[in-house]
C-alpha cells in the first residue's frame, strides 16, 4: 500500500506540472490533508517532502514568469504548504526513514524463496523514499539564489544519482497494490485517493474531470525532467549572449516541461539592470567588437560617445532580456511574442544605425580613426533576423500555413531572410578580421606581424554561415 501511496502521489505531481490544478491532482490524496496526523513513518516524510517540492516548484515557475494559463495552475486553493517545516528537518526525516528500512534490509539474511516477496517491497520502498529525498534536494540547490555556480555541480551530482534510480523505480511499480477502482474519467484510483474530495473548490463551471497519468508514464515523465534539468543546468556554461541565445531556441524546440523552462530562465538572467548592460556590453563586443567598446580606443575617453553607447546599451536590456524570457514560452504562445518582438528590435535598429553614425563621425575626427559604420547595426541586425525566421518557421509547426503559401514562405527565406543573416555574419567577421589586424600590426614589425596574424586567423563565424548556406539551399529547393 506505501508503494502504491507513493506511486500515485508522484503521477498526480507529473500531471499537476502537466497543467492541470492541485486540487484535482496531488491533493486528491487524502494523506495530504493532514500530513503531522499520520503514524505510519515512511508515509508522513513522504507526504511532507510532496509538500515542500509542491511549494518548490510553484516558486520557481513563479519567478520564472514564462507560465500560461495552459501550462500551469499555481493556485493552491487555500491548502498551506508547511511553511512551518524547514528544509533541514523535510530531509533529515527522510533520510531517518531511508536509513530504517536500509538497516531492515541488511539484517536480514538472505531471503528465502517464499520471503522474496516482502524482501522485494522493502526494496522498492527505500528506492522510493530515498529518489523523493534526492530530488528534493536537487530542487533545493537549483532554488538557492547566491551562489548558483558553485551549487551546480553538487545539482548534477543529485540528479544523476535520480535518474539512475528511475529504472528500479519502473521495474517495481507492479509491487503497490492494485488500484481499488477504476473509471474513464479519471483512470486508476488508488487506495488513499478520492478524485472528488476537492469538487467543492473549484468554480461553479461544467464539471471537469481530470485524468491522472499512469504510474508508468509518470516515471517515464520524471525521467525526461531530470534529463532536461541536466541541460538547463548547463546554460551558466554559456560565456556569451549568443551563445545562450542558441542554447535557449535549442532546448524550446524540443518542447519542455514548464518547470525546466522557469529553471533556465532563472539561472541565467542577471539580477540587475547593471548587469544585464553589461552582459549586452560584452555580447557586442565577443559579435563585432564596435571601436567604442575596443579597450584601446580613443572613443571611450569621449564623455559624449559614452554617454551615447550606455544610453544605447541600456534600451536593449528590455528587447534583449525579452528575447530571452520568449524562449521559455510554450511553442503556441511564442509566435505571438515573436511579432511584438519585431517591433521592438526594429525600433532598436534605427537607434542602433543613428549611434553609429554619430560615432563614426567622431571616430574620423580622433587620433586614430577608425570606421564605425554599421558595427551596433549589425550587431542588432542578427536577433532581429533570427526573430523574422522564427516567426515565419513556427507556422509550419503550428500548421498555420495553407498548402498554397509553402511557396512564399520559402522563397522570402531563401531570397532574403537567410542571405541577410549570412551577411550580417560575414560582415562581423570582417570587421573582426580588420579589428585583429589593425590592433596586432600596431608597433614594430607590423607588416610581419600582419602576415602571421593572417595566417593564424580563424573565422569565427564560418560553421554558422555554412549552417545558414546549407539552409538557405534547402529552401531555394523547397521553393523551386
Amino acid at each position: 500500500e506505501q508503494i502504491s501511496i507513493v506511486d500515485s502521489t508522484l503521477a498526480c505531481l507529473v500531471s499537476w506540472l502537466e497543467g492541470h490544478s492541485l486540487v484535482q491532482t496531488v491533493f486528491t490524496n487524502l494523506y495530504l490533508h493532514k500530513p503531522h496526523f499520520i503514524q505510519d513513518r515512511p508515509l508522513k516524510a513522504f507526504c511532507i517532502c510532496i509538500y515542500k517540492i509542491v511549494d518548490l516548484i510553484k516558486d520557481f515557475v513563479n519567478r520564472g514568469f514564462v507560465f500560461e494559463e495552459e501550462d500551469f495552475q499555481p493556485t493552491v486553493y487555500g491548502y498551506r504548504l508547511l511553511p512551518d517545516v524547514p528544509e533541514q528537518k523535510a530531509v533529515a526525516m527522510l533520510r531517518e526513514v531511508e536509513d530504517e528500512l536500509g538497516r531492515r534490509l541488511r539484517s536480514k539474511p538472505p531471503p528465502e524463496p517464499e520471503e522474496l516477496s516482502e524482501f522485494d517491497d522493502c526494496l522498492a520502498l527505500h528506492a522510493r523514499i530515498r529518489f523523493t529525498r534526492l530530488f528534493y534536494q536537487s530542487l533545493s540547490v537549483l532554488n538557492k539564489r547566491e551562489n548558483q555556480g558553485g551549487n551546480l555541480g553538487e545539482c548534477q551530482k543529485l540528479l544523476t544519482t535520480c535518474a539512475e534510480a528511475i529504472p528500479l523505480l519502473s521495474k517495481t511499480v507492479d509491487r503497490g497494490a492494485p488500484p481499488i477502482e477504476s473509471d474513464d474519467s479519471h483512470g486508476p484510483i488508488a487506495i488513499g485517493f478520492d478524485p472528488l474530495v476537492n469538487q467543492r473548490l473549484l468554480p461553479p463551471t461544467f464539471p471537469r474531470y481530470t485524468r491522472i497519468k499512469t504510474r508508468e508514464e509518470a516515471y517515464r515523465y520524471l525521467d525526461d525532467l531530470i534529463a532536461r534539468l541536466k541541460q538547463a543546468c548547463k546554460i551558466v556554461n554559456c560565456t556569451s549572449f549568443h551563445s545562450a541565445l542558441d542554447m535557449f531556441i535549442e532546448m524550446s524546440r524540443s518542447n519542455p516541461c514548464i518547470v525546466s523552462r522557469s529553471v533556465m530562465q532563472l539561472l541565467y538572467t542577471p539580477q540587475s539592470n547593471k548587469s544585464q548592460v553589461e552582459a549586452l556590453r560584452e555580447a557586442a563586443r565577443t559579435f563585432i567588437c564596435p571601436p567604442a567598446l575596443s579597450h584601446k580606443s580613443t572613443l571611450l575617453n569621449n564623455p559624449q560617445a559614452k554617454e551615447y553607447v550606455d544610453s544605447f546599451l541600456n534600451h536593449c536590456v528590455m528587447p534583449f532580456g525579452n528575447l530571452i524570457q520568449l524562449c521559455g514560452h510554450n511553442r503556441a504562445r511564442q509566435r505571438d511574442k515573436l511579432a511584438h518582438l519585431l517591433e521592438e528590435f526594429a525600433t532598436l535598429q534605427d537607434e542602433a544605425e543613428r549611434v553609429d553614425v554619430f560615432l563614426h563621425n567622431l571616430s574620423l575626427k580622433s587620433e586614430s580613426p577608425r570606421p564605425h559604420l554599421a558595427c551596433f547595426g549589425t550587431w542588432v541586425l542578427y536577433p532581429l533576423l533570427r526573430i523574422m525566421i522564427m516567426f515565419l518557421l513556427s507556422g509550419f509547426e503550428l500548421e498555420l500555413y495553407s498548402t498554397h503559401e509553402y511557396p512564399y514562405i520559402f522563397w522570402y527565406l531563401y531570397e532574403f531572410l537567410y542571405g541577410w543573416l549570412m551577411s550580417s555574419l560575414t560582415r562581423a567577421d570582417s570587421f573582426l578580421s580588420e579589428q585583429e589586424m589593425m590592433s596586432s600590426g600596431e608597433g614594430k614589425n607590423r607588416s610581419q606581424r600582419r602576415n602571421k596574424t593572417k595566417k593564424k586567423r580563424t573565422r569565427p563565424y564560418a560553421r554558422e554561415i555554412t549552417l545558414y548556406q546549407a539552409l538557405q539551399n534547402m529552401c531555394g529547393g523547397y521553393y523551386k
